[in-house]
């Protein structure tokens, strides 16, 4: 028996009886019960498939098992899936949609697809599968659904189906990357007006003529195809903002259409933003680049064939889609593009074993001699290019082990170093129509110099600070003594001292006399590398590592001073103070090759020098009670500003109260950065106007300085700032669950309700009395006193009836006030009157049963003037 058919038409083998009743066919029952003990068998991969769709996850690809017998799912992450029948014809379908035309079990059918926002690509119709058609029917394919099946698209997710013994099906939603994209929309900046996505600048193109590729492969006659940027990518780009952020983009198929779907443009390669962009703290915001697809001409182009050069295109992701506001651009006329133009910079140096990019950079000076030596780019100039390559004698690429794949290279072998290598870059453009037509210039690099080096490394690690006696760094000299083995210069060592230091730099045999240490990072404008240095006759005025001393393992002595050692073999460390309060100076770690010269006397008793290279390395921290953010007040770099209980129309928020020691910073300073309609700040004060609570969300630059003076040792940073309440963001409780009518009435009180702002501090939401204490007489033994006081925070409350029931209840607010130390009911508009509860009865003439419930609505505005939403309140009625 065939059971692909068989489940096709949900188990036809059953027949319906005149009674209503199903019965099946003897010839049929094997294959049924066959077929439900596989189900069975599949149970935990159904359950270990709906738990990673559970967990967030999506497929990245679905297939069959290369036996025919499965289907398996992949995800992004975690183990695929597999669902498998044993049957000897196979054991299910996998149907999808791949650029609009139908696919079953990856065979392409003559049937196109139509797209919705609403109705899914593909069905199950009669047993059958139909697809969606552009009128918005569906049309049957003749190919029947199988008892384990898997049906979708990219834009819609993937359904995996599978009947059961009685013809019920389980049906377990599979999403995919391009389905769980909720929005997408053109990222700022966004484009001028006139501006047009394809622009003479952007396109290679040639109106009679075939070009060819570095490969000799021919383009269609009179192509237009996508330039080369300098950044190596290709085609018009379009930034966008995709939400959720937590999507991988390698998952995701982006495409650039027209209003009728039509494109000329391959799907999106997505890059990292540049410039303003990138330095945003916008989640999920990606460029795209749309290379036009091959066998596009310049024909089309100026007969506006496909895409007309005014259309409105858009940027579709599965069903989500941007705004139709780009235009593609390119005027008709189209002829010939000018000649390719490659300008390359041919002083650059490379490191040896590192890869590089034609549309990266090299460096500008020899990086054995400066570490820190800054970037230049290999392409000056890029345009007109349609393709291009390198290339380098294979004689050249054995000697110094060259690589090469495409526009990357690496130099790996030491015979390199110090050599000056020259690629060819090779080039098409519109005028290059034979292989021997290709365009070449030559790219020049220059391979580092073998470094100087030494063979320790010492390391410090200090902790800034200004206060006496914790100024001083130590660099432990142990390694440095090990590294002496030679007897006669171990001999100097150990009677001798540092009597000098140098810094080798520029790979210089001859070093400076001085110690520059330099951080791998930028600071100052414009932006250096960033040097801490001793005094010398060079540099007087940045002495800020001071006193280079031996000393011993005590360190600092009783009296805030080091203890000096005569001579290394009783010294420990070399001891120097840092100047935590010099521009120079920040937290960082810094390094540099040190040649250091130690004089003693030999065995003859003759004085003796002798000089020992070494990196140091000295790491510089914040002190512990450094400024910090108070992370419960922060989610990622959003802060929400509670502040005091607003006094006019403005809340006032006070920033350096989600820092921590931020009365310790100098120059805290806040600054607003809106684009527009900025919110005033007063200091690190910020005034929120109380009609933008959580409507709107304003940007602010922090920074601050650790130290006076440490103009560079200064922390900025972005933050947004959205005013809030800490009512509305707390938590109410009621505890009352009955209404006790036996009397007619009842009363909901302070004790029946309970609050907890944003900081998780309980609060009462009205107030509560004892009751005075009377003596025989009459007269007041212990007055009344007040117990619970309403939370000054809270402006206004109201306990309202809702529901079906709402008609046959009235409300009534209870005041009380304490007079001659007795506690009496009073009227809301006595001064001293204080709201403790209301009271709930049934208006007169009225009846309701035992056990119906009756709601209410608690109605809460506070201080800041928000409307919390409405706590609901639901009493059972107990007569």
């Amino acid at each position: 028996m065939n059971k692909k058919f068989l489940s096709a038409i949900l188990f036809g083998a059953l027949m319906v009886s005149s009674t209503g009743t199903f019965v099946s066919c003897k010839d049929y029952d094997d294959d049924i019960e066959n077929l439900q003990g596989q189900i069975t068998a599949n149970a935990d991969a159904i359950k270990a498939l709906q738990d990673l769709v559970g967990s967030g996850k999506y497929v990245t690809s679905v297939a069959k098992t290369a036996d025919g017998h499965g289907i398996t799912f992949t995800f992004n992450q975690g183990d695929p899936v597999t669902i498998t029948l044993d049957d000897e014809t196979g054991s299910g379908d996998v149907v999808k949609v791949v650029d609009g035309i139908l696919y079953i079990n990856d065979e392409p059918q003559e049937l196109k697809v139509a797209t919705s926002e609403t109705k899914p690509s593909i069905i199950m119709q009669d047993g059958v599968w139909a697809v969606l058609q552009e009128d918005g029917t569906y049309k049957s394919t003749g190919v029947p659904v199988s008892g384990v099946s898997v049906a979708g698209s990219e834009a819609d997710g993937f359904t995996l189906t599978i009947f059961d013994k009685d013809g019920n099906k389980q049906e377990v939603k599979v999403p995919s990357a391009s389905s769980l994209v909720t929005s997408i929309a053109i990222a700022v900046p966004n484009l001028n007006p006139n501006d047009v996505l394809l622009h003479y600048g952007n396109v290679v193109y040639n109106d009679t003529e075939e070009m060819i590729n570095l490969a000799g492969e021919k383009n269609v006659k009179g192509a237009i195809v996508s330039a080369v940027d300098k950044d190596g990518t290709k085609g018009a780009s379009v930034n966008v903002v995709v939400t959720p952020s937590n999507i991988d983009l390698a998952d995701l198929k982006f495409n650039l259409v027209n209003s009728e779907g039509a494109t000329i443009f391959e799907e999106a390669v997505v890059s990292t933003p540049k410039g303003a962009l990138q330095r945003t703290a916008m989640e999920g915001v990606y460029t795209l680049h749309f290379a036009l697809k091959e066998g596009v001409t310049v024909k089309d182009i100026n007969d506006n064939k496909i895409i007309g050069q005014n259309d409105a295109l858009a940027v579709v992701c599965g069903k989500a889609t941007t705004a139709f506001e780009y235009k593609s651009g390119l005027a008709s006329g189209l002829t010939k593009s000018p000649a390719g133009v490659v300008t390359l910079n041919n002083s650059t140096y490379v490191k040896l074993g590192e890869t590089y990019s034609l549309f990266g950079a090299g460096l500008e000076g020899n990086p054995s001699a400066n570490p820190n030596v800054k970037t230049v780019k290999f392409l000056e100039e890029l345009s007109h290019v349609s393709d291009i390559a390198l290339d380098l004698d294979e004689n050249i690429k054995a000697l110094y082990g060259v690589t090469i794949n495409g526009t990357d290279f690496t130099i790996a072998n030491e015979a390199a170093y110090g050599k000056t290598i020259k690629f060819t870059v090779k080039y098409a453009d519109a005028t290059v129509l034979k292989k021997e037509k290709i365009k070449t210039t030559t790219l020049t690099v220059k391979v580092q110099k073998a470094a100087i080096t030494s063979e320790v490394t010492l390391k410090a690690a200090h902790e800034l600070s200004i206060e006496s006696g914790k100024k001083w760094a130590f660099l432990p000299l142990a390694d440095l003594a090990a590294s002496i083995t030679e007897p006669e210069a171990k001999y100097i060592w150990n009677n001798g001292k540092v009597t000098g230091y140098a810094t080798i730099e520029s790979n210089s045999a001859s070093p400076a006399n001085k110690v520059e240490l330099i951080s791998s990072k930028k600071y100052g404008n414009p932006a250096d590398y960033l040097a801490i240095a001793n005094s010398y006759s060079g540099n007087p005025g940045n002495n800020v590592l001071n006193n280079w001393t031996q000393v011993k393992s005590t360190k600092v002595g009783a009296d805030n001073k080091v203890e000096e050692a005569d001579k290394l073999k009783d010294a420990a460390y070399l001891a120097f103070e840092v100047t935590a309060n010099n521009k120079f100076v920040t937290a960082d770690t810094y390094s540099g090759l040190i040649q250091f010269t130690i004089t003693g006397t030999d065995a003859s008793g003759k004085s003796k020098s002798i000089d020992v290279k070494a990196t140091v390395e000295l790491t510089l921290t914040n002190p512990a009670s450094a400024v910090s953010r108070i992370p419960m007040y922060f989610d990622g770099d959003k802060l929400a500003a509670y502040g005091a209980v607003p006094t006019g129309e403005n809340l006032l928020y006070d920033v350096k109260t989600a820092y921590n020691n931020a009365d310790k910073a100098v120059d805290f300073t806040v600054t607003a950065k809106a684009d527009k309609d900025k919110w005033t700040v007063n200091g690190s004060t910020v005034n929120i106007p109380l009609d933008k609570l959580y409507t709107e969300t304003q940007k602010f630059e922090v920074s601050y300085k650790h130290f006076e003076n440490a103009t560079y040792n200064a922390a900025t940073e972005t933050i947004y700032i959205t005013g809030q309440s800490p009512i509305k963001d707390g938590t109410i409780t009621v505890s009352k669950t009955t209404l006790d009518l036996a009397t007619g009435s009842d009363s909901f009180l302070s004790a029946d309700v309970a609050g907890k702002d944003a900081f998780n501090k309980a609060y009462k939401l009205l107030n509560s009395f004892t009751a005075e204490v009377l003596n025989a007489d009459g007269t007041v033994k212990t007055a009344a006193a007040a117990k619970d006081v309403q939370d000054t925070r809270i402006d206004d409350i109201k306990l309202v009836a809702t529901g079906e029931n709402a008609g046959a209840f009235k409300v009534t607010y209870v005041y009380k006030k304490i007079e001659d130390g007795k506690l009496v009911n009073a009227e809301d508009t006595d001064a001293d009157a204080k709201l403790v509860g209301w009271t709930i009865a049934l208006k007169p003439n009225t009846a309701i049963q035992n056990g119906a419930t009756i709601t209410f609505d608690l109605n809460i505005t506070d201080k800041w003037g928000v409307e919390l939403p409405a706590q609901k309140v639901s009493l059972t009625v107990k007569k």
